[in-house]
């Protein structure tokens, strides 16, 4: 898989994780716990950006989930997604020089 695919897909995924990031803590807010539910992508987002096993450290995973808590702060609305894709751009350039 080429570099520009392989982001691609990552920012794919990581836009993904934002708007059920969103749901969840939106859920979470009117007291329903439903963080069973996550879909838990920052191993495999950290996989396909190169990352090796011992370069996933909590750090990693903490700062991702702090990146991904700023989603309930933007408005998400169909047609509306630019800003939700900004802010995946954000994590991929941020995890980029995490790595």
């Amino acid at each position: 898989m080429n570099a520009k695919a392989q982001k691609e897909i990552v920012l794919h995924l990581i836009f993904n994780d934002l708007v059920n990031c969103k749901l969840i803590y939106g859920l979470r807010a009117l007291h329903i716990d439903a963080g069973l539910y996550s879909l838990c992508m920052a191993e495999s987002i950290f996989k396909l950006m190169g990352a090796t096993e011992t370069q996933c450290r909590h750090e990693h995973y903490d700062r991702y989930a702090a990146l991904c808590r700023k989603a309930t702060d933007i408005p998400y609305t169909e047609g509306q997604e630019h800003a939700l894709q900004a802010l995946a751009l954000e994590i991929y350039e941020d995890l980029a020089r995490g790595f």
